[in-house]
């Protein structure tokens, strides 16, 4: 009799199934995303050779990187269906729709402004998304990352990026 109610306790809602399918429902999302993934990258890389591992095809990498997509899915699946996690709270609209902005921005930015105030704008718009701002950090974050960026993308790789678009002359 002692176990029947500690059962009770542990399962008030009395259907087991409804509480293995969401212990975590971040977790389970999440690995739903991770298999969405996946197999839309299995599937639209079918068309490609896949090669070998020496002589690489175009669809080496998709084939290959859609295998693990599916895995890392199914393991997050099941520790989304075994593990106790936390309830999915609100959406943060506001901040997704500021960082949504600052993508934008950069994306039209980029080509006239030049790489280094287009990201820097874009530091300077997703520092929004989360008040109070603070203007120093925000600075030296955007000068960090606007010049670090020009520094790997540009120079380091070569990519064919100005510091400073045609709106300035570049």
């Amino acid at each position: 009799m002692r176990l029947a109610s500690a059962s009770h306790q542990d399962d008030p809602t009395g259907d087991r199934v409804l509480n293995l399918l969401t212990k975590n429902p971040k977790d389970l999302l999440a690995g739903l995303l991770f298999l969405a993934f996946g197999v839309f990258f299995f599937v639209y890389g079918q068309d490609y050779q896949i090669g070998t591992a020496r002589r690489m095809g175009p669809g080496y990498f998709p084939f290959y990187l859609s295998l693990m997509l599916i895995l890392i899915g199914l393991g997050v699946v099941a520790r989304g269906l075994f593990r106790h996690g936390t309830p999915i709270g609100r959406i943060a609209w506001f901040e997704l729709g500021v960082i949504t902005a600052g993508i934008l921005m950069f994306a039209f930015l980029i080509r006239p402004a030049g790489i280094i105030p287009s990201i820097a704008l874009f530091v300077v718009a997703a520092s929004f998304a989360y008040p109070p701002v603070k203007p120093i950090p925000t600075a030296i974050s955007a000068v960090a990352v606007s010049v670090g960026c020009w520094l790997v993308f540009s120079l380091g790789l070569g990519l064919p990026f100005s510091a400073f678009g045609t709106w300035f002359g570049g």
